[in-house]
């Protein structure tokens, strides 16, 4: 009986000296892998930012090419030309870096993101300055005839025996704005928004509707609006609205301090919000005639779309989604946007 005691014993020990080799073999396996993931995804990294800065620096030199071009050497026909490449290679960091979001951490988002709107405001401020274009107009609630506004000279002008005042909207050759507008409608289309930065701010009630292929659209404070695009060149900024809903296609959308907002999106990278709540989302569905155009001259992909793809940066846990946002219910959203493009 002892004999018998002493083998079970021994088994015993045996089995779990054999249970305790397979488990430090298998703890050794994970962290193996997991250091290779990490190697991996440092690779990675570092071939993104060596990419990144090799693209940027570029793009830098070709600007820098054009300021000290100032004596005259480079004609308007070849401004043109080098301001179109530029805005190419944008577009195309702009894409590498939507592409790599999956790997990169926030801060190398942050990096990225703010060095392009740098790049951005940076060649739309050279267009500016050494290609100067004609001045555009807009239309009003009431279809009037589009009116050049020139900011310097405040006054009323009369239009078909109606009084526009010049608060109402006003342009530089690369922006346009509006903005302390309740109960409106405000409209802005084809090639007259063509690369232009556009500003909503403080509007309340109001409809805009963009068709058009913008640079930029930034929006702040607005309240119980509904806000139409055509795709945006490159990122959207939206800062402190409430009771919205927005109908966006663009690279990057940041949106900021706000709440009870539904975005319906087209975006080619990920959506970032922060100091958010009560988001949601849905997919992009607005059509109009030249739309497909406008997509191409903008630059984006129709079949890429990552709306449902949002990081929060308030929210840290890797593990569960942020309940700051959502997806809208597909028997709460808008299918037919006609009646606003119409209105």
């Amino acid at each position: 009986m002892d004999i018998e005691n002493m083998k079970q014993t021994h088994d015993r020990i045996r089995n779990l000296l054999i249970d305790r080799d397979e488990e430090r073999k298998k703890d050794l396996q994970r962290k193996k892998l997991i250091k290779s993931l990490q190697s991996s995804d440092q690779e990675n990294v570092q071939y993104f930012r060596d990419d990144f800065d090799e693209r940027k620096k570029q793009i830098d030199l070709a600007l820098m090419e054009i300021i000290n071009s100032e004596n005259g050497t480079l004609l308007p026909n070849d401004l043109a030309i080098r301001f179109d490449s530029i805005t190419k290679q944008i577009n195309l960091l702009q894409k590498f870096v939507s592409d790599s979001t999956i790997f990169l951490k926030e801060y190398e988002i942050r990096r990225s993101q703010e060095a392009l709107h740098d790049l951005i405001v940076q060649t739309n401020e050279l267009e500016k300055k050494y290609l100067p274009k004609k001045k555009f107009g807009f239309k009003s609630k009431k279809q009037v005839k589009p009116v050049v506004i020139d900011v310097t000279t405040p006054k009323l002008d009369e239009i078909d025996g109606s009084y526009l005042k010049t608060k109402y909207a006003y342009n530089t050759e690369n922006e346009y704005n509006f903005k302390s507008r309740t109960g409106e409608t405000l409209k802005l289309e084809g090639d007259s928004i063509d690369k232009k930065d556009i500003t909503l701010g403080s509007l309340t009630n109001c409809i805009v509707i963009l068709t058009g292929t913008p640079s930029t659209l930034h929006m702040n404070n607005l309240k119980h609006c509904i806000v139409l695009t055509g795709p945006v060149g490159t990122s959207i900024f939206i800062e402190n609205c409430e009771n919205c809903k927005f109908l966006l296609a663009c690279q990057q959308l940041r949106l900021h301090s706000s709440k009870r907002c539904d975005i319906y999106l087209h975006v080619t990278s990920r959506a970032i919000i922060e100091d958010s709540n009560c988001i949601q989302f849905a997919p992009y569905h607005l059509f109009y005639d030249q739309c497909a155009n406008d997509f191409h001259k903008a630059g984006l992909d129709l079949n890429i779309n990552h709306w449902n793809t949002i990081d929060d940066f308030n929210w840290l846990a890797t593990d569960k989604k942020s309940p700051n946002w959502d997806l809208l219910d597909e028997k709460n959203r808008i299918v037919d946007w006609t009646p606003y493009l119409n209105s």
